[in-house]
């Protein structure tokens, strides 16, 4: 599509939905339980909550992506055969973020979004905390970290680094 043609078709209205256009009223989007609540899309149409509305392959095919193993995908597929859209959901989030918070997951679509972000941001933390290694083959031979000093701090390698010349 050119942007002319989108500039024509969908502009406007995507303005429009975030308060730029019209009467710049800013749209709330919907909870989970006015999602599941709707028709199911049709033809051509993307949206809605994938429990309700994908088959139970292509719900196994999401899940798979996810990484979840066959007994894990059974407890996700057992709740959203019961109808418990929302609780398959949530399952799905515990089942794909271990150790994590999971607010308000199941209630709002953006919810599992902004955890699913927070829990990313706590990763990124961990993995840059992780203790410094010895030096890759190649280059200045630096002295080797103490035990225990990790990536975000002070180090022996940045000292030893500055003294020998090299950055």
């Amino acid at each position: 599509m050119d942007g002319d043609k989108f500039e024509k078709n969908y502009s406007y209205n995507v303005r429009h939905m975030f308060g730029q256009e019209g009467k710049r009223n800013d749209y709330k989007p919907w909870n989970c339980q006015k999602v599941i609540g709707q028709q199911a899309p049709g033809q051509g149409e993307f949206h809605g909550c994938p429990f309700k509305t994908f088959g139970d392959d292509n719900i196994r095919s999401l899940l798979s992506g996810y990484g979840l193993s066959s007994s894990d995908m059974k407890i996700v597929m057992d709740k959203k055969k019961e109808n418990l859209y929302q609780v398959a959901c949530l399952r799905l989030y515990e089942l794909s973020h271990k150790n994590s918070v999971a607010d308000n997951v199941g209630n709002h679509p953006n919810a599992y979004f902004n955890s699913s972000l927070l829990y990313k941001k706590e990763i990124d933390k961990k993995n840059a905390k992780k203790v410094v290694g010895p030096p890759a083959t190649g280059g200045a031979a630096v002295a080797e970290p103490a035990a225990g000093v990790v990536a975000d701090e002070p180090s022996n390698v940045t000292m030893a680094a500055e003294n020998s010349g090299e950055k």
